[in-house]
């Protein structure tokens, strides 16, 4: 597969950070399909986890974000999402626990 590509964070880039950083690069496609799993400290998936995606927008060098949209994982911890690529597009990921009643 051309435009697959995989990344890995592990429980130990997760001590004591609230924010990690991966970089991936793609072939260049209108739209890539971006998957991923959500673990646990104990590598367990976690269902119900919300992803929030936001496009970074950078003008006059000003940077702000904009919701782009939600997913939110399946008993096995997994997502996809839609995005539009682009050279001067950059998006965050932010990962939130479910919400337990």
């Amino acid at each position: 597969m051309n435009g697959y590509r995989e990344i890995v964070i592990t429980p130990q880039e997760l001590q004591n950070r609230k924010v990690i950083q991966k970089k991936i690069i793609l072939n260049k496609y209108e739209r890539i399909v971006l998957t991923g799993t959500i673990l646990d400290t104990q590598c367990m998936p976690v269902e119900n986890a919300v992803i929030v995606i936001r496009e970074v927008i950078e003008a006059s060098g000003i940077r702000n974000t904009e919701n782009v949209g939600y997913a939110v994982t399946n008993q096995k911890g997994e997502f996809a999402i839609l995005l539009e690529k682009s050279d001067y597009r950059d998006y965050l990921l932010d990962v939130y626990e479910p919400i337990l009643c």
